[in-house]
């Protein structure tokens, strides 16, 4: 009977002690996960992932559309301090496009902004832009080309510099001057034009009340059966434009 009392009892303590042993391996959850088979030398090292967005990526903008395309500086007046010039524009194809000017003061403040109808131009250094004194007023003023025309005749946008308002004011009469060439030593607007193949016109023009007005026209017609031109001149006279001379001249 003693024995047998001893055989139950250590079968006991055997059961018990299985029981306790399956009730910490439940109760620890640490002990289900499995360790990683290598680890990162360095923590600092490892690339986080992060979420990426499945909504579709919209086109990123042109350097035209968000910034300019060329920045022009260049003083209005001697006394005055330089003003910074910003064209907006592309490249289209082999040839180049603006649309707006910005301009800028000496302390980064933009003072105005000059829009007009897409140009077209081969000019890549400054998009047809010039600044130079149209008026003879001693005030820089702004054109740049509209487009590229089939003959050598090239038309311009015109913006001239107002004392009164500090403003560049467009101007449409300048428009109809292609090509010119602006003398500030005779105070004369100069344009060569071709009519057609053997057509050519120098033209002149002066500030009359304040417009640009044509003082003087010189017609060549080429004969090349004769080798000669037949030269018209005509003049502003009496506010009319008169023929006041008639001549040929060889074709050099």
């Amino acid at each position: 009977m003693k024995i047998y009392n001893r055989i139950s009892i250590g079968l006991s303590c055997v059961l018990i002690a299985l029981l306790c042993s399956s009730c910490s391996k439940n109760t620890n959850p640490q002990s289900q996960l499995t360790e990683p088979k290598t680890q990162p030398a360095n923590n600092g090292n490892v690339e986080v992932k992060k979420n990426i967005s499945t909504e579709p990526i919209s086109e990123k903008p042109t350097k035209s559309s968000i910034e300019p395309f060329i920045v022009l500086k260049d003083k209005i007046h001697p006394s005055f301090p330089e003003y910074k010039f910003k064209v907006y524009g592309q490249k289209k194809d082999a040839l180049y496009s603006a649309s707006k000017i910005e301009v800028y003061n000496e302390v980064e403040k933009k003072v105005q902004e000059l829009a007009f109808s897409a140009t077209s131009t081969p000019d890549g250094n400054q998009l047809g832009i010039v600044i130079e004194d149209m008026n003879f007023d001693g005030y820089k003023d702004i054109r740049i080309q509209q487009f590229l025309p089939a003959t050598a005749n090239v038309p311009y946008y015109y913006w001239l510099w107002d004392k009164e308002t500090s403003k560049f004011i467009k101007n449409n009469e300048l428009e109809k001057i292609t090509s010119p060439v602006f003398d500030s030593e005779s105070k004369l607007i100069k344009s060569n034009v071709k009519g057609n193949a053997g057509t050519y016109y120098d033209y002149e023009y002066k500030y009359i009340d304040s417009k640009p007005t044509l003082i003087r026209e010189i017609e060549r017609i080429a004969d090349l059966e004769k080798n000669l031109w037949h030269i018209t001149i005509k003049e502003l006279v009496e506010k009319e434009m008169r023929v006041t001379k008639k001549y040929d001249e060889k074709i050099k």
